[in-house]
């Protein structure tokens, strides 16, 4: 398997001089992991923040992990070729560390994830994985792949305390898929919640601070989206902060609650398409 970092920067809706900026800020601060997606529209900025960081000497290709999502309008051999080319291209890079399918949603699955393990043996891409899957997804995309080799390597969710799919978390487990986390902040629509009584002063971490050290606690690869150089440091010294006895409970204490489901995104709802819908 591939050592994947632990953490990462999301960059959904970051566009522009603003995406680019981010992107150098982060690895220079230790981020070596970077999210987008073909849908994100800022492939091409983040690749020429890439280009910056390499001609800089800051960091060598190798150094980092970059990870990208198919176009969903365009599922299918064809489209998933054209839909890499394309992020390789942009990326301006010959090789992604991992390719995720976006989401079931527009279907042909099997097909879809077919050709990125094709793409995977040309050495196009190192790693192939899945986003927005439910459990019943993974079962049945293993079934057609079964090989130990062709298991996704990660499944990316909507993830944090009040959306914590425990089943298809104790299944990726099982299985070796890594999960990866993306809202680990709920889109901030949490903040003063039930979390709130735990953050004190000794703490030593803010609320979203917390959040983020319990995505990481919870097993998952986290990669909050942000384009503010404060918030890319604060969320880099959520993640890395040594972890006190305080700190210890307080995660443990999360781990306990019993919260309401929440979901901060739509795109969650792909998890529970039937599967011969998308097969």
């Amino acid at each position: 398997g591939t050592l994947m970092p632990l953490y990462g920067l999301g960059t959904w809706k970051g566009t522009g001089e603003e995406v680019h900026a981010a992107v150098i800020h982060a690895v220079k601060c230790g981020y070596r992991l970077v999210d987008t997606a073909f849908m994100y529209e800022n492939e091409k900025e983040i690749g020429a923040a890439v280009a910056t960081l390499i001609g800089d000497g800051v960091v060598e290709r190798k150094d980092l992990f970059i990870v990208t999502k198919l176009n969903i309008e365009t599922h299918g051999k064809e489209g998933t070729m054209a839909s890499v080319q394309s992020s390789l291209e942009k990326l301006g890079t010959n090789y992604l560390d991992l390719v995720l399918i976006h989401t079931p949603r527009p279907g042909k699955i099997i097909e879809t994830y077919g050709t990125l393990l094709e793409l995977r043996k040309e050495g196009k891409i190192k790693n192939v994985g899945v986003s927005n899957f439910g459990e019943e997804h993974l079962k049945k995309l293993m079934e057609a792949f079964p090989s130990e080799a062709d298991t996704p390597a990660v499944n990316q969710v909507e993830f944090h305390p009040w959306l914590r799919h425990n089943s298809m978390m104790s299944y990726c487990k099982s299985k070796g898929i890594l999960v990866m986390a993306f809202c680990p902040l709920v889109r901030m629509k949490k903040i003063g919640a039930e979390l709130a009584p735990l953050v004190t002063k000794s703490l030593g971490l803010t609320e979203p601070q917390l959040l983020l050290r319990w995505a990481v606690h919870a097993g998952t690869v986290t990669i909050p989206k942000s384009v503010s150089p404060q918030r890319i440091e604060e969320n880099l010294a959520a993640i890395t902060k040594e972890e006190t006895e305080e700190l210890k409970a307080a995660l443990e204490k999360i781990d306990k609650m019993e919260l309401e489901e929440f979901k901060a995104s739509q795109a969650c709802e792909g998890m529970t398409v039937p599967w011969d819908e998308v097969k």
